[in-house]
Protein backbone atom coordinates (compact mmCIF):
# COMPACT_ATOMS: atom_id res chain seq x y z
CA UNK A 1 0.00 0.00 0.00
CA UNK A 2 3.05 2.40 0.46
CA UNK A 3 5.75 4.03 0.43
CA UNK A 4 3.01 6.91 0.67
CA UNK A 5 -0.10 6.92 3.31
CA UNK A 6 -2.94 6.13 1.05
CA UNK A 7 -4.19 9.61 0.28
CA UNK A 8 -7.81 8.04 -0.63
CA UNK A 9 -8.71 7.04 3.02
CA UNK A 10 -9.34 10.55 3.93
CA UNK A 11 -12.52 10.26 2.05
CA UNK A 12 -13.74 7.40 4.18
CA UNK A 13 -14.95 9.29 6.81
CA UNK A 14 -17.56 7.13 7.97
CA UNK A 15 -14.58 4.27 8.68
CA UNK A 16 -14.93 3.00 12.27
CA UNK A 17 -12.13 0.11 12.13
CA UNK A 18 -9.18 0.47 9.90
CA UNK A 19 -6.41 -2.10 9.82
CA UNK A 20 -3.30 -1.09 7.40
CA UNK A 21 -0.96 -2.98 9.18
CA UNK A 22 2.43 -4.24 7.83
CA UNK A 23 1.41 -2.51 4.34
CA UNK A 24 4.78 -1.09 3.63
CA UNK A 25 4.06 2.87 4.53
CA UNK A 26 7.24 4.70 4.93
CA UNK A 27 5.68 8.34 5.18
CA UNK A 28 4.41 10.89 8.25
CA UNK A 29 0.84 10.82 9.47
CA UNK A 30 -0.57 13.55 7.13
CA UNK A 31 -2.08 16.67 8.18
CA UNK A 32 -5.95 15.50 7.57
CA UNK A 33 -5.70 12.33 9.14
CA UNK A 34 -7.26 13.27 12.45
CA UNK A 35 -10.31 15.15 10.89
CA UNK A 36 -10.62 12.05 8.65
CA UNK A 37 -10.80 9.46 10.73
CA UNK A 38 -12.56 10.81 13.81
CA UNK A 39 -15.12 8.19 14.08
CA UNK A 40 -12.61 5.37 14.23
CA UNK A 41 -12.84 3.80 17.37
CA UNK A 42 -10.10 0.93 16.31
CA UNK A 43 -6.69 1.42 14.50
CA UNK A 44 -3.65 -0.70 13.86
CA UNK A 45 -0.95 0.47 11.86
CA UNK A 46 1.41 -1.27 13.01
CA UNK A 47 4.89 -2.50 11.49
CA UNK A 48 5.30 0.23 9.07
CA UNK A 49 7.88 2.96 8.71
CA UNK A 50 5.80 5.66 10.19
CA UNK A 51 8.50 8.67 10.48
CA UNK A 52 7.57 11.65 12.46
CA UNK A 53 5.76 12.50 15.56
CA UNK A 54 2.49 11.70 17.60
CA UNK A 55 -0.01 14.82 16.97
CA UNK A 56 -0.80 16.87 20.00
CA UNK A 57 -4.33 16.89 20.03
CA UNK A 58 -4.45 12.95 20.37
CA UNK A 59 -6.52 13.83 23.70
CA UNK A 60 -9.19 14.51 21.65
CA UNK A 61 -9.55 11.67 19.27
CA UNK A 62 -12.17 8.56 19.75
CA UNK A 63 -10.10 5.55 19.47
CA UNK A 64 -10.67 2.91 21.67
CA UNK A 65 -7.94 0.58 20.29
CA UNK A 66 -4.77 2.12 18.56
CA UNK A 67 -1.55 0.37 17.23
CA UNK A 68 1.26 2.00 16.39
CA UNK A 69 4.01 -0.49 17.48
CA UNK A 70 6.89 -1.28 15.46
CA UNK A 71 7.47 2.04 13.40
CA UNK A 72 10.06 4.60 13.65
CA UNK A 73 7.98 7.27 14.99
CA UNK A 74 9.74 9.87 17.10
CA UNK A 75 8.89 13.23 19.84
CA UNK A 76 6.89 12.85 22.59
CA UNK A 77 4.06 10.88 23.89
CA UNK A 78 0.60 13.70 23.99
CA UNK A 79 -2.34 13.25 26.28
CA UNK A 80 -3.93 9.87 25.47
CA UNK A 81 -7.52 9.62 24.06
CA UNK A 82 -10.26 9.55 26.72
CA UNK A 83 -11.71 6.51 25.71
CA UNK A 84 -8.55 4.46 25.13
CA UNK A 85 -9.02 1.08 26.09
CA UNK A 86 -5.81 -0.32 24.49
CA UNK A 87 -2.91 1.81 23.35
CA UNK A 88 0.35 -0.40 21.76
CA UNK A 89 3.46 2.67 21.33
CA UNK A 90 6.22 -0.17 21.45
CA UNK A 91 9.23 -0.48 19.34
CA UNK A 92 9.44 3.24 18.14
CA UNK A 93 11.83 6.39 19.13
CA UNK A 94 9.75 8.25 21.30
CA UNK A 95 11.25 9.89 23.95
CA UNK A 96 11.07 12.37 26.56
CA UNK A 97 8.57 11.83 29.94
CA UNK A 98 5.85 9.62 30.67
CA UNK A 99 2.38 11.73 29.74
CA UNK A 100 1.47 13.47 32.88
CA UNK A 101 -2.14 13.92 31.67
CA UNK A 102 -3.73 11.09 30.78
CA UNK A 103 -7.21 12.11 29.41
CA UNK A 104 -8.26 7.84 29.98
CA UNK A 105 -9.26 5.82 33.07
CA UNK A 106 -10.86 3.10 31.22
CA UNK A 107 -7.14 1.88 29.81
CA UNK A 108 -6.70 -2.19 29.57
CA UNK A 109 -3.50 -2.79 28.05
CA UNK A 110 -0.82 -0.22 27.96
CA UNK A 111 2.26 -1.35 25.87
CA UNK A 112 5.17 1.22 25.94
CA UNK A 113 8.68 -1.21 25.61
CA UNK A 114 11.76 -0.41 23.57
CA UNK A 115 11.73 3.46 23.41
CA UNK A 116 13.91 6.45 24.82
CA UNK A 117 10.78 6.90 27.72
CA UNK A 118 12.80 8.84 30.16
CA UNK A 119 12.03 10.31 34.04
CA UNK A 120 9.38 8.67 36.27
CA UNK A 121 6.65 7.30 36.12
CA UNK A 122 3.79 9.99 36.88
CA UNK A 123 1.22 9.70 39.54
CA UNK A 124 -1.19 10.30 36.47
CA UNK A 125 -0.69 6.76 35.87
CA UNK A 126 -2.73 6.09 38.99
CA UNK A 127 -6.03 6.83 37.19
CA UNK A 128 -5.46 3.25 35.35
CA UNK A 129 -6.87 0.99 37.71
CA UNK A 130 -8.73 -1.57 35.72
CA UNK A 131 -5.50 -2.38 33.77
CA UNK A 132 -4.69 -5.68 32.78
CA UNK A 133 -1.16 -5.19 30.83
CA UNK A 134 1.83 -2.60 31.87
CA UNK A 135 4.97 -2.94 29.77
CA UNK A 136 7.34 0.04 30.16
CA UNK A 137 10.37 -2.10 29.53
CA UNK A 138 13.52 -1.48 27.47
CA UNK A 139 13.53 2.95 28.48
CA UNK A 140 15.13 5.04 30.83
CA UNK A 141 12.94 5.85 33.20
CA UNK A 142 14.16 6.23 37.09
CA UNK A 143 13.14 6.66 40.08
CA UNK A 144 10.72 4.54 42.92
CA UNK A 145 7.54 3.52 41.36
CA UNK A 146 4.34 5.58 42.53
CA UNK A 147 2.93 3.92 45.54
CA UNK A 148 -1.06 5.06 44.38
CA UNK A 149 -0.28 2.27 41.69
CA UNK A 150 -1.59 -0.11 44.04
CA UNK A 151 -5.08 0.89 42.84
CA UNK A 152 -4.31 -1.51 39.85
CA UNK A 153 -5.80 -4.40 41.81
CA UNK A 154 -6.83 -6.36 38.80
CA UNK A 155 -3.28 -6.09 37.00
CA UNK A 156 -1.95 -9.32 35.81
CA UNK A 157 0.86 -8.73 33.52
CA UNK A 158 3.89 -5.84 34.82
CA UNK A 159 7.07 -5.82 32.84
CA UNK A 160 9.18 -3.14 33.75
CA UNK A 161 12.59 -3.92 33.15
CA UNK A 162 15.72 -2.40 31.92
CA UNK A 163 15.21 0.66 32.70
CA UNK A 164 17.25 2.24 36.04
CA UNK A 165 14.46 2.06 38.68
CA UNK A 166 15.08 2.39 42.06
CA UNK A 167 13.50 1.81 45.77
CA UNK A 168 12.90 -1.47 47.72
CA UNK A 169 10.74 -4.06 46.71
CA UNK A 170 7.37 -2.48 45.59
CA UNK A 171 5.20 -2.19 48.96
CA UNK A 172 1.81 -2.14 47.02
CA UNK A 173 2.54 -5.71 45.14
CA UNK A 174 1.01 -7.13 48.20
CA UNK A 175 -2.60 -6.41 46.71
CA UNK A 176 -2.10 -7.94 43.28
CA UNK A 177 -3.29 -11.43 43.89
CA UNK A 178 -4.38 -11.36 40.32
CA UNK A 179 -0.93 -10.74 39.06
CA UNK A 180 0.36 -13.44 36.66
CA UNK A 181 3.84 -12.07 35.32
CA UNK A 182 6.06 -9.70 37.05
CA UNK A 183 9.58 -8.46 35.48
CA UNK A 184 11.21 -5.88 37.37
CA UNK A 185 15.18 -7.32 35.86
CA UNK A 186 17.97 -5.04 35.11
CA UNK A 187 16.85 -2.44 37.62
CA UNK A 188 18.40 -1.12 40.36
CA UNK A 189 15.75 -1.98 43.30
CA UNK A 190 17.82 -2.76 46.07
CA UNK A 191 16.90 -4.19 49.99
CA UNK A 192 15.47 -7.37 51.55
CA UNK A 193 12.49 -9.45 49.40
CA UNK A 194 9.30 -8.91 51.34
CA UNK A 195 8.08 -11.91 53.66
CA UNK A 196 4.02 -11.33 52.00
CA UNK A 197 5.67 -12.10 48.32
CA UNK A 198 4.16 -15.48 49.13
CA UNK A 199 0.68 -13.72 48.83
CA UNK A 200 1.48 -13.27 45.19
CA UNK A 201 -0.68 -16.90 44.70
CA UNK A 202 -1.41 -16.58 40.83
CA UNK A 203 2.30 -15.92 40.03
CA UNK A 204 3.33 -17.89 37.05
CA UNK A 205 6.48 -15.62 35.88
CA UNK A 206 8.78 -13.52 38.89
CA UNK A 207 11.99 -12.30 37.22
CA UNK A 208 13.98 -9.71 39.50
CA UNK A 209 17.80 -10.60 38.14
CA UNK A 210 20.66 -7.51 38.04
CA UNK A 211 19.42 -5.26 40.70
CA UNK A 212 20.73 -5.09 44.09
CA UNK A 213 18.58 -7.06 46.20
CA UNK A 214 19.88 -8.62 49.76
CA UNK A 215 18.84 -11.23 52.22
CA UNK A 216 17.66 -13.82 52.27
CA UNK A 217 14.88 -15.61 50.06
CA UNK A 218 11.71 -15.65 51.96
CA UNK A 219 10.37 -19.16 53.03
CA UNK A 220 7.08 -18.00 51.98
CA UNK A 221 7.65 -17.69 48.14
CA UNK A 222 7.26 -21.31 48.44
CA UNK A 223 3.60 -20.82 48.72
CA UNK A 224 3.66 -19.55 44.63
CA UNK A 225 1.72 -23.56 43.81
CA UNK A 226 1.74 -21.46 40.04
CA UNK A 227 5.10 -20.53 39.58
CA UNK A 228 7.08 -21.49 36.38
CA UNK A 229 9.73 -19.43 35.93
CA UNK A 230 12.19 -17.53 38.92
CA UNK A 231 15.34 -15.96 38.03
CA UNK A 232 17.08 -14.12 40.97
CA UNK A 233 20.35 -14.10 39.37
CA UNK A 234 22.95 -11.16 39.60
CA UNK A 235 21.49 -9.70 43.13
CA UNK A 236 23.11 -9.47 46.57
CA UNK A 237 21.01 -12.33 47.72
CA UNK A 238 22.67 -15.19 50.28
CA UNK A 239 22.14 -17.57 52.84
CA UNK A 240 20.14 -20.39 52.99
CA UNK A 241 17.76 -21.58 50.28
CA UNK A 242 14.20 -22.15 51.57
CA UNK A 243 12.84 -25.87 52.67
CA UNK A 244 9.92 -27.41 50.63
CA UNK A 245 11.12 -25.82 47.12
CA UNK A 246 9.53 -29.12 46.24
CA UNK A 247 6.34 -27.26 47.00
CA UNK A 248 6.70 -25.55 43.43
CA UNK A 249 5.43 -28.23 41.59
CA UNK A 250 5.18 -26.11 38.18
CA UNK A 251 9.04 -26.17 37.92
CA UNK A 252 9.28 -29.80 38.48
CA UNK A 253 6.95 -30.67 35.80
CA UNK A 254 6.94 -29.72 32.21
CA UNK A 255 3.12 -29.25 31.58
CA UNK A 256 0.92 -29.20 34.42
CA UNK A 257 -2.70 -28.22 33.54
CA UNK A 258 -5.74 -27.63 36.50
CA UNK A 259 -6.14 -26.57 40.15
CA UNK A 260 -6.31 -22.78 40.13
CA UNK A 261 -3.43 -21.25 38.50
CA UNK A 262 -3.75 -20.15 34.73
CA UNK A 263 -1.98 -21.49 31.78
CA UNK A 264 -2.53 -18.34 29.68
CA UNK A 265 -2.61 -14.47 30.17
CA UNK A 266 -5.24 -12.87 28.22
CA UNK A 267 -4.36 -9.48 26.44
CA UNK A 268 -6.83 -7.31 23.78
CA UNK A 269 -6.56 -8.91 19.92
CA UNK A 270 -5.39 -6.14 17.79
CA UNK A 271 -6.62 -7.14 14.81
CA UNK A 272 -10.17 -8.04 16.29
CA UNK A 273 -12.46 -5.61 17.77
CA UNK A 274 -14.05 -6.70 20.96
CA UNK A 275 -11.73 -9.81 21.08
CA UNK A 276 -8.64 -11.48 23.39
CA UNK A 277 -5.44 -13.48 22.80
CA UNK A 278 -4.51 -15.71 24.79
CA UNK A 279 -0.76 -16.14 25.41
CA UNK A 280 -0.16 -19.35 26.82
CA UNK A 281 3.25 -18.74 29.56
CA UNK A 282 5.94 -21.20 28.11
CA UNK A 283 6.00 -19.27 24.81
CA UNK A 284 6.23 -15.45 25.92
CA UNK A 285 8.81 -13.78 24.19
CA UNK A 286 12.26 -14.64 25.91
CA UNK A 287 11.12 -15.92 29.07
CA UNK A 288 11.56 -20.30 28.93
CA UNK A 289 9.18 -21.66 31.31
CA UNK A 290 10.13 -24.64 34.22
CA UNK A 291 13.81 -22.76 34.74
CA UNK A 292 14.99 -21.46 38.01
CA UNK A 293 17.64 -19.12 37.74
CA UNK A 294 19.94 -18.88 41.35
CA UNK A 295 24.09 -17.98 39.91
CA UNK A 296 26.15 -15.12 40.76
CA UNK A 297 24.74 -15.39 44.89
CA UNK A 298 26.37 -16.62 47.99
CA UNK A 299 24.04 -19.17 48.48
CA UNK A 300 24.20 -22.11 51.48
CA UNK A 301 23.28 -25.14 49.90
CA UNK A 302 24.27 -27.63 52.53
CA UNK A 303 21.35 -29.80 53.50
Amino acid sequence: MGPLFPGWLQWNVNITYLDISSAGIADKLPQWFFDAFSNVRFMNISNNQLNGTLPTDMGSMSFEELYLSSNQLTGQIPTLPPDIISLDLSNNFLSGPLPSVVGSTHLKQLSMFSNRLTGRIPQSFCKFQGLWVLDLSNNFLEGELPSCLGVMEEIEFIALSNNSLSGEFPSFLQNFTNLLLLDLSRNRLSGRLPMWIGKLTSLTILRLSHNKFSGNIPVNITNLACLQYLDLNNNKISGPLPSYFSNLERMRKKYVTGGNCHEYIKIPDPYLANAYIEISFPYLDSVNSNLFHLSSMSMDLKG
